[in-house]
């Protein structure tokens, strides 16, 4: 059961990181969208 239990800990370390550098990139996503967006808006302005 213990050897269970670290294989365990172990995947649920794995899924907490990959959920979390799959936030990270969605987020790096979003700001890239948006920075291009603004500047292409502040291009128009001028």
């Amino acid at each position: 059961m213990q050897v269970f239990n670290r294989f365990y800990t172990a995947i649920s370390l794995g899924n907490l990181y990959l959920n979390i550098s799959y936030q990270l990139h969605r987020l790096r996503l979003l700001y890239l969208f948006i920075g291009y967006f603004g500047i292409h808006m502040l291009h128009g302005f001028r």
